[in-house]
């Protein structure tokens, strides 16, 4: 797994949360500076997923199943509590307006159903935010 927040760079007078275009080009940005170079797509420079909106609670929800389970065999590896407060203490980092973001499609209860990698793993999948003020992702692989 792989996380990582930084302040964002965004130009001098920027204000708000950024267009979804600007969003998916910084949380890239993230990614191919918090994936190691052996771990990211062939082209490090081209990750493109099919991102997905989610709602402040629907990454909870989403973040809280990828820290809990396995994603290749979905038998636990966490404790959900303890998920839930990754999840949390990760969401609260940004502001109430922030957007988020995540490749493929989940199930209701956060369980990762399709997706494109953003790694040269078989699986992957996690949350990325975005905010007026930082960048954050967390990243989770898995192998059958």
């Amino acid at each position: 797994m792989w996380a990582g927040i930084r302040d964002r760079n965004a130009p001098r007078g920027a204000a708000g949360v950024p267009d979804e275009a600007t969003a998916i080009a910084e949380v890239r940005a993230l990614l191919t500076e918090v994936l190691p170079a052996e771990e990211r797509q062939h082209d490090p420079t081209v990750i493109r997923p099919i991102w997905t909106p989610l709602t402040r609670e629907r990454a909870r929800v989403v973040l809280t199943y990828t820290l809990t389970y396995d994603l290749a065999y979905v038998v636990p590896v966490g404790d959900e509590a303890g998920a839930v407060a990754l999840a949390v203490e990760f969401l609260d980092c940004f502001a109430p307006d922030a957007r988020f973001l995540t490749v493929g499609h989940h199930s209701e209860i956060g369980r990762l159903e399709a997706w494109t990698p953003v790694t040269v793993h078989t699986f992957d999948t996690g949350v990325a935010a975005i905010d007026a003020e930082r960048v954050g992702v967390v990243w989770k692989f898995g192998e059958d």
